[in-house]
Parts: structure tokens; sequence; C-alpha cells
């Protein structure tokens, strides 16, 4: 297809094919230029296709609600995605996929993505699909932890998981609340009763006093697809933050360069993991952020160093301690 060339050529007036070749380049500016140039292009052609799913569903008065694929993983929602919050903010309720294996350490994180596109692009709520793959000893206390959870969170969709369930083949251990058995279709109404409660008790919570800066733009100029280490690094930095502020008990929310411009007077405290590139105008309120009495929480290497389209955190280092 031409499509991609032709529109990346036509969005950035450079060569695509010089960009692809900068793409497995080194780590020096242009290289990672020419990254973030290129998923620029695919983030305007995926969200484009989504819009049009969107415009049908609307037109025949029909929702568009969704999730995205591999949220718990920051370089592989970019790499599939684009600018994961900018495509999810297409959906009228943007959502999640809790599929199985409740861990709120790994699903904390796709969960505030959602959170923070339904806030800062006032959609209606946020959706999450579950109890697709618990298996077979999935109890009614186990629904009730999770609906909890869910609540307590902003959800405010529940979305069986969408795939055939089989007793049998690949599929066997999938076991969603719908085709069980007594004593789960006697409990529902009571769990989904408390669930409502919930869900209207923290809908309109705005308590998290700590954002999370979610580094697409560090990671997109950093993949080099056959070297990804360096973008790895930042991926791996994002989720241990989230982890490790689960684990302490801090409620958070992930904010992109849209959250930031908007609503980063809302907290207390910025954590920005090990994302050495921000783009200027998000530099620009993480300084007066500071400037006004905001705590930055930063981490690992900074690079000190200024690029053609964006700049890096070393100048928030010349003052205070962080």
């Amino acid at each position: 297809s031409h499509e991609l060339p032709d529109a990346h050529g036509r969005m950035h007036k450079v060569s695509f094919t010089d960009d692809v070749v900068a793409i497995y380049g080194g780590q020096e500016a242009a290289n990672q230029e020419a990254r973030v140039r290129f998923f620029q292009t695919l983030e305007e052609l995926y969200t484009a296709n989504l819009k049009r799913l969107k415009a049908w569903c609307n037109s025949h008065q029909v929702s568009f609600i969704g999730h995205l694929l591999v949220e718990e993983d920051p370089l592989e929602f970019i790499k599939t995605q684009a600018y994961p919050s900018r495509a999810l903010a297409v959906f009228d309720i943007p959502g999640c996929d809790v599929i199985g294996g409740f861990n709120p350490l790994k699903q904390n994180m796709a969960l505030a993505m959602a959170r923070l596109v339904a806030s800062s692009r006032s959609r209606r709520g946020i959706l999450s699909e579950s109890f697709g793959a618990f298996g077979h000893g999935l109890r009614v206390e186990d629904i009730s932890t999770v609906l909890s959870w869910q609540a307590q969170r902003g959800v405010t969709t529940l979305v069986p998981h969408a795939l055939f369930y089989s007793t049998r083949g690949d599929r066997k251990d999938e076991c969603p609340p719908d085709l069980m058995s007594e004593p789960f279709w006697s409990k529902m109404p009571e769990l989904l009763v408390d669930f409502s409660s919930q869900m209207h008790n923290h809908w309109d919570d705005d308590s998290s006093y700590d954002a999370v800066y979610y580094p697409i733009e560090s990671i997109q100029g950093l993949y080099n697809p056959q070297k990804p280490t360096h973008a790895m690094g930042v991926s791996d930095a994002m989720i241990r933050k989230c982890v490790n502020l689960t684990n302490q008990g801090v409620e958070f929310d992930i904010v992109d360069d849209r959250g930031i411009r908007q609503r980063l007077y809302q907290y207390s405290r910025l954590h920005i993991p090990q994302g050495i590139i921000l783009p200027t105008e998000v530099q620009k309120k993480v300084d007066t952020f500071k400037d006004q009495g905001g705590t930055l929480v930063l981490y690992d290497r900074i690079v000190q160093r200024r690029l053609n389209i964006w700049n890096v955190i070393e100048p928030l280092l010349k003052s205070g301690d962080y």
C-alpha cells in the first residue's frame, strides 16, 4: 500500500525512505526525530480508521465503545496503537480489559490510562471488559473483589468477554460468570447493585495527589526495532513506577501531554519515570508546576541535550531537590 509513505510525506515533508533508514540507526537526535515522525504518521492513519468506525456506529445510534490491545506493557502498547491515549479518545466510552488472573499491580496502569482519557476528554465513563479467562476456579467472592476494585477506580460499564467459550480445546480454561451454574446467577444481582453503589460514590472522586507521566514520546523516539533496549528501559521504568505506587497503597493518575497541559494543577506530585524526552509544551507546564511548589519525582538517566522538536528535562534539575 502507498498509503503509509504518501501520508508520511504529506504530513512531514520529508522522505519516507530516509526516515525508515534513520529509524534503524543510532540514538542521535535525527534518528529519534525520524521515529517520532513515523509514529505520528501511524497515529494519524490508525485513529482515522477508528473514527470511521465511530462515525458508522453513531450514525446508527450506537455508541462506539472498547479497549485497545497489550495495555499492560507500554512499549507493546505504543508499537501496536501508536499513541494509545489519543486512540482511546476516539471511543465514546474508553476502556480496558480485565481478562483474567486479577493482578492490580499490572492492571492499575491500564485502568488509569482509560480514566485519563475519560476525564480529560469528557467521556461518559469507563468500560471494562471482564472475566474472560478467569478459569473454572472463579468464585463469587472473586467476582465481588474485581467489581469493587473496578468501581473504586471509575469503571461505569461492564462488558462480558466477547469471545466464544468452550469446555474443550484451547479455550477450556475460560469460564465467564454468565455460563456458570448456581450460585452465580442468584448472586449476580446483589453483586451488580453493590458495584453500582460503589461506582456512584467514586466516579467524581478526584482524590489522587500523584500523577505519573506516560513517556510516550520517549518510547517512540528511542524505539529501534532491531535494538529495542533503550525503549524497553523506559517501558520497564513506567511499569516499575506504577507497581511501586500500587504496592505502597498510593492512588495515582496517569497523564499524557494533554493531561499535563490541562490538569497538572490538580496534583501535588508528578512522577516522571525514565522518560528522557518531553515535548516542549509539556516541559513548560512542568517548569511552572515546579515553580509553584509542585513536587517532581525523577528517575534514572537524564539526557542533557536538546532536540529540534522537543526538549529534555535536564533544565528541571537546576534547582530544588527531587
